[in-house]
């Protein structure tokens, strides 16, 4: 089990000797924000804050509740569902259907609303009658369909492609639970229930939104809607999410580290505005880099720095911008300091997309409810912290290393030993300390996949003006 279910403060979950290393370190890398024209470490602060300072968890943010509000659903609520789970990647063997495994077949056809699923979509009226004709080819056709077709929902998610907007997350899960071994287990097992209870995902959210689901009245519709919209997210994503990884929620705006089934850090974030969404995707963090360089993707050097570079060179230089031209194109990087975008760390976690989380000269932001005001970078609270903690426990740094690369202004990258994997999510619902909570729908993603179950939404509520444009 490798998902987090407890939510325990740092000084509780480190050993002692790693704790104290920590804290020595912490106050030494925390003042990033200091205004600084040169590449000089920020002064360190009394050492002696550093344990209470690092068993802190931030208090969760208050979301806005009027930025978007629940929708409206249709109150009969969807008739079918769309399938487009992705083909099989191995070819499916015909087995015989027995009536006793088919009957339990459609019994959990008649369960699917615990998972969030409509049973009319899994054919229960052509079950029942083959079961009853007496046709051995018949009711082999019907119930594989059928069974293959839950399976494939509960294993990948019943949305349509078209309806998972920018979302890029790799899932293996059709590979490691293929349709044969599954039907092999239903018909040769005689196992249905555990062949389809192997697809659900392993996360304790999950659990606890179908625990919601269970006990909603069904007159609730806009929730029951929104409940099934965050069920089938978690099953878009790969069943067991690993036994440590960074957890990003955008519409929450945190971030969370897991190991081992507990939660170890939580810190808040600023993530993409509406006009430069974040995408969802997974991808392995391979270290941590301090005092990062920042070179800037060609959108926001288009944007104004370009300009700015053309205009005032003598400012950009100021500002810590170099810049190449090739032909007609310009490239353009900023070098390591407290000043920029980055500030002081960025995860090293490529991918195409160039989404990774960074530190920000801009702490103040982190104090606003409604975060969405980057480029679609995910920007990091206390991210040096959390830089120290990754290199320190995971990249076995010690105190007197980190002092060093801060203080030299160069950049550096600690790697880890293991890829540890960042998720980033868009959960607009989930259930905390016994709590139901809902988060705005920032980007309009909710309506889609509302609207591939039959729900009816209104139109979607854009996410509130930034109060600030910042780069990164």
């Amino acid at each position: 089990m490798s998902n987090p279910i407890k939510r325990a403060p740092l000084a509780a979950t480190l050993p002692l000797v790693s704790l104290l290393v920590l804290a020595a370190a912490s106050p030494v890398l925390a003042q990033t924000g200091t205004k600084s024209s040169s590449t000089k470490a920020p002064a360190s602060k009394d050492l002696s804050k550093a344990v209470e300072q690092t068993g802190k968890q931030p208090a969760k943010p208050q979301t806005n509740s009027d930025q978007a509000g629940p929708v409206a659903l249709d109150a009969t609520g969807p008739a079918t569902v769309e399938q487009n789970a992705p083909p099989p990647p191995t070819q499916v063997v015909t087995r015989n259907w027995s009536q006793s495994d088919a009957r339990a077949l459609l019994d959990q056809i008649k369960l699917a609303n615990h998972y969030g699923l409509v049973p009319s979509a899994y054919n229960p009226s052509g079950l029942q009658a083959a079961i009853e004709g007496g046709d051995q080819a018949q009711l082999t056709q019907v119930a594989t369909d059928s069974f293959l077709k839950l399976a494939r929902h509960l294993r990948d998610g019943s949305t349509p492609k078209s309806a998972k907007i920018e979302w890029f997350v790799k899932d293996d899960d059709a590979y490691t639970h293929t349709d044969d071994l599954l039907l092999a287990q239903a018909t040769e097992q005689h196992d249905v229930a555990g062949a389809l209870a192997s697809l659900e995902p392993t996360h304790n959210d999950y659990k606890l939104l179908k625990a919601e689901l269970a006990k909603t009245p069904a007159s609730e519709t806009a929730k029951i809607g929104l409940i099934r919209t965050n069920l089938e997210r978690w099953r878009w994503l790969p069943r067991d999410l690993g036994q440590r990884y960074i957890f990003v929620n955008v519409p929450e705006y945190t971030a969370q580290l897991a190991d081992s089934g507990k939660l170890l850090r939580t810190h808040r974030v600023i993530v993409g505005n509406s006009k430069t969404p974040t995408p969802q995707l997974n991808v392995d963090a391979k270290g941590v880099f301090l005092n990062p360089v920042w070179y800037l993707p060609q959108s926001i050097i288009d944007e104004g720095v370009g300009a700015l570079i053309r205009n005032n060179p003598a400012q950009a230089k100021a500002r810590g911008y170099t810049w190449t031209k090739s032909g007609n194109k310009l490239y353009v990087q900023q070098k390591a300091s407290v000043d920029n975008s980055l500030g002081m760390m960025k995860m090293d976690m490529p991918n195409d997309h160039a989404i990774f989380l960074h530190d920000t000269p801009a702490k103040n932001l982190f104090n606003t409810t409604n975060r969405a005001y980057s480029h679609g970078c995910i920007r990091t609270d206390r991210a040096v912290e959390f830089a120290a903690f990754m290199a320190i426990y995971y990249g076995g740094k010690t105190t007197d290393e980190l002092k060093q690369i801060i203080y030299s202004g160069e950049t550096k990258q600690i790697p880890f030993p293991e890829p540890i994997p960042v998720y980033i999510n868009y959960f607009t619902a989930r259930v905390e300390d016994g709590q139901f909570k809902k988060f705005a729908d920032i980007y309009g993603r909710d309506r889609p996949v509302l609207a591939s179950m039959g729900y009816k939404a209104p139109a979607a509520t854009p996410a509130k003006k930034p109060a600030a444009k910042k780069k990164g």
